[in-house]
């Protein structure tokens, strides 16, 4: 693997130990923040245009390639997709899609708590459009998916060159402000 595919890497290493350790701390809300932003930055490194934002398509097909076939059978990709979105932009489950009935909103459960503890729940209050989720194995599927992503980019020099396109500036591959090198330099 290149030096800079490794810079990438460790990048969003600090986005999982950031996940990880707000999981330890019951810190759920900015976790799934930036679990979904994480989400969000791994999409934007297969765009066909550098120059464009990620969009819906991008973040829904890594989600079905590298995300769902971890353990998240239960949601689409379009289900993360709209659960994406109410985090980020209302710090909620619900979204313009889940509204619309286009997708199922997302419950979590999280340490102790099971799925089928929160499936429960959802059954009694007669929540149907609620997908049930564990937040540690969404984290562990992003984290098991972005490592099955780095490996099909190792062997295909058409999606390493669009990597290394794509993750040029991004944060933490170059020196920061202050003369502290950034942990990707190490």
């Amino acid at each position: 693997m290149s030096q800079r595919v490794d810079a990438v890497r460790r990048s969003f290493v600090q986005c999982f130990d950031g996940i990880d350790a707000m999981l330890e701390a019951r810190l759920i809300q900015p976790c799934l923040v930036l679990l979904y932003s994480t989400i969000d930055a791994a999409a934007a490194l297969e765009r066909d245009d550098p120059n464009s934002d990620v969009t819906r398509g991008d973040f829904t097909m890594w989600a079905d390639r590298y995300i769902r076939p971890f353990g998240l059978g239960n949601c689409t990709s379009l289900d993360l997709y709209a659960a994406r979105c109410g985090i980020l932009h209302t710090f909620s489950a619900a979204s313009r899609l889940s509204r619309a009935g286009k997708a199922n909103r997302i419950g979590y459960a999280f340490g102790h708590a099971t799925v089928g503890d929160l499936a429960i729940v959802r059954l009694l209050q007669g929540l149907e459009d609620i997908r049930c989720v564990q937040i540690e194995t969404l984290n562990e599927a992003l984290q098991m998916g972005f490592l099955a992503f780095l490996e099909d980019v190792r062997v295909d020099e058409v999606g390493l060159a669009r990597v290394l396109r794509n993750s040029e500036g991004l944060f933490g591959l170059y020196p920061m402000v202050g003369g502290a090198s950034s942990p990707a330099d190490a």
